[in-house]
């Protein structure tokens, strides 16, 4: 079987996003041999903690250890990992050797025929248009979905929650968190993340009012707690986002199917936005290769809505 995934964005995301990889993605990336790659830039399991603070700079009032990441859990093989996901992508995008991956080509269009649909793309950078015939579609492009809204399937739920923006920076914090390693440090003025083992820092905070004129360096160092200590924060990247919550009031129309966040979005508390799509997209292609391969009805695929209640699959 033929794949081809496309991109509407020219390159990796170069942001942290998403924190934790947990078992059940780990068993699954286990299943295609790139649990040991993982897990080898991860975080050791130490840092499978959330800490509780005033500020970074003080003592911990509360500690809570992330289940499957610090300690293993018995029914699996494997453990979940604390990494950043601009470390996970380039380890899957380098895996998908059997696929083809075109960035920056966005679909604009969506024709079902009986047998198949057709897709209709734009280059980004160039402008070309072109046409491409596939059997199914896997639509796992993000809250703001294109093919969803394409499709006309509308969603249920709250909706836009609030604004975020993350920081990220460099600091000499090793005083304040080698001796007591997190994945978080919830604060009063915000969550700080450790992003690589080698270094790297990120502030997770709602965006102020004004976040165009906003004196990003300060605001980090006033949010450390770092008033009589010599602590500097190099700002090297600021990141606005929304936080959503909502459900597709279907995950299919004919043979497009909607995965991850185009088909459910989830606070990130629990980060469990990331591994939700990882499991979606396990769980169709095992199946899609079953009605591809003639083992497995097209029934297989199916999800409908029944009595106002959504039939997952």
């Amino acid at each position: 079987m033929r794949t081809l995934l496309v991109e509407k964005r020219v390159e990796l995301s170069p942001f942290p996003r998403s924190r934790l990889v947990n078992v059940r993605s780990m068993e699954i990336f286990r299943q295609l041999g790139l649990d040991g790659e993982i897990a080898g830039r991860a975080f050791p399991p130490e840092y499978g903690r959330i800490r509780f603070r005033d500020t970074l700079l003080g003592g911990d009032f509360a500690s809570a250890a992330m289940i499957g990441v610090n300690g293993p859990v018995p029914e699996s093989p494997v453990t979940g990992v604390v990494t950043s996901q601009d470390r996970l992508e380039p380890t899957l995008l380098e895996a998908a050797t059997g696929a083809q991956v075109r960035f920056g080509v966005e679909v604009v269009g969506l024709a079902e025929e009986a047998e198949g649909v057709v897709a209709r793309l734009v280059d980004r950078r160039s402008g070309e248009k072109t046409a491409v015939r596939a059997r199914y579609v896997l639509a796992a492009d993000g809250a703001n979905s294109t093919v969803r809204e394409l499709l006309g399937i509308g969603s249920v739920g709250p909706g836009a929650l609030g604004r975020v923006t993350t920081v990220v920076f460099d600091a000499d914090l090793t005083r304040w968190s080698a001796g007591q390693p997190a994945g978080v440090y919830v604060t009063a003025h915000g969550s700080f993340m450790p992003l690589y083992p080698e270094g790297g820092w990120a502030w997770v905070v709602p965006t102020p009012d004004d976040p165009a004129h906003a004196d990003w360096a300060g605001l980090v160092s006033r949010a450390l707690g770092s008033d009589g200590h010599d602590v500097r924060a190099d700002v090297l990247r600021v990141q606005h986002w929304t936080t959503t919550a909502y459900v597709a009031e279907r995950f299919r129309r004919g043979r497009v199917l909607l995965a991850g966040d185009a088909a459910h979005a989830l606070p990130p508390a629990g980060g469990l936005g990331m591994n939700v799509g990882v499991v979606d997209v396990h769980n169709f292609c095992w199946k899609l290769a079953g009605v591809l391969r003639g083992w497995a009805g097209a029934g297989l695929l199916r999800a409908t809505r029944r009595n106002g209640n959504l039939s997952l699959i």
